[in-house]
């Protein structure tokens, strides 16, 4: 994915733990970022666990970018994602947190999607 704010490509790896709870579910376990670097031999694709200012969010839609800043409560350096679970993953300490889901709320997401931001 591209971001349209940095222009940096960033390549993400999912990696996720299945098991058997009332049906088959998954748990995020880790996220692997890979940035676009280009060097004289041409470009490749190095691994970060440092992407600044930018957020990264992944679904059944097309994964994108925003940069943390621009939205109050988002937090820096994390991969939001909905999928093989649904929560937070911080690059920077490598740890994945769920959100809460309240008694009485749903505990599964009938639309797996993110919306990237628009203006009209």
């Amino acid at each position: 994915m591209e971001s349209a704010t940095t222009g940096e490509r960033f390549l993400v790896k999912w990696y996720a733990q299945s098991y058997l709870h009332c049906g088959h579910s998954y748990i995020t376990k880790r996220f692997m970022v890979f940035r676009e670097e280009e060097t004289l031999e041409g470009r490749y694709m190095c691994y970060t666990e440092d992407i600044g200012d930018v957020c990264i969010f992944l679904s059944a839609s097309e994964a994108f970018c925003v940069q943390a800043s621009s939205f109050p409560g988002l937090k820096s350096n994390s991969i939001y994602f909905i999928g093989k679970g649904f929560g937070i993953y911080d690059l920077t300490s490598g740890t994945s947190s769920p959100f809460d889901i309240s008694e009485g709320e749903p505990d599964t997401v009938a639309a797996p999607y993110w919306y990237p931001p628009f203006s009209f």
